[in-house]
């Protein structure tokens, strides 16, 4: 198998865990890990959802990988990108053929620190996805509250705005807000 990144570099068996069996380009360390295996693996494991609202990692990442489509290393098809979110701003590429995993260079070590290694396959479900993207935008509007308003006002604004999202009432007290 060819590595998708370098194109003429063969990948090498490496173990990413000692239970989880993948294999690694020599020249730029990406790790495919073959849909069996992964499956492998998660049989040993129990999922625990409640980790992930708790995940903030700070690593300084581009907003996006290379731009040009990857090859799945095991079949030749296109690989899927989908943004891994959670604090984790790399993308993730998943085979839509076989459903072998594409990770970049220390990705693994970035998914295990931040307890997503388990979650490797919801990153690619429409929930989570959607839920990504609430994440960036709810990040977006605190910015621009941060950008338009002072110190003081915009700590009133979001705590405001974080209350707001816990009332069952909300649509109400928006309307009324409006309104006046």
């Amino acid at each position: 198998m060819n590595c998708p990144v370098c194109k003429i570099e063969e990948l090498n068996p490496v173990e990413l865990e000692g239970d989880l069996q993948a294999f690694e380009c020599p020249k730029c360390k990406g790790n495919f890990i073959p849909y069996f295996n992964y499956q492998k693996f998660l049989e040993n494991r129990t999922l625990n959802m409640d980790i992930i609202d708790k995940v903030k990692f700070n690593k300084v990442f581009n907003n996006k990988d290379d731009d040009t489509l990857k090859n799945c290393p095991e079949c030749g098809k296109v690989l899927i990108a989908r943004k891994a979110g959670f604090g984790l701003e790399f993308y993730i590429e998943k085979c839509g053929h076989c459903s072998g995993i594409w990770l970049d260079n220390n990705e693994w070590n970035f998914l295990k620190e931040s307890n997503l290694e388990n979650n490797i396959y919801y990153i690619f479900s429409s929930s989570w996805q959607n839920y990504v993207h609430k994440q960036e935008v709810h990040e977006i509007k605190i910015n621009n509250i941060k950008k338009y308003f002072s110190d003081e006002q915009s700590e009133k604004i979001i705590d405001f705005l974080d209350w707001l999202d816990n009332q069952e009432n909300k649509r109400e007290i928006q309307t009324y807000i409006i309104s006046n």
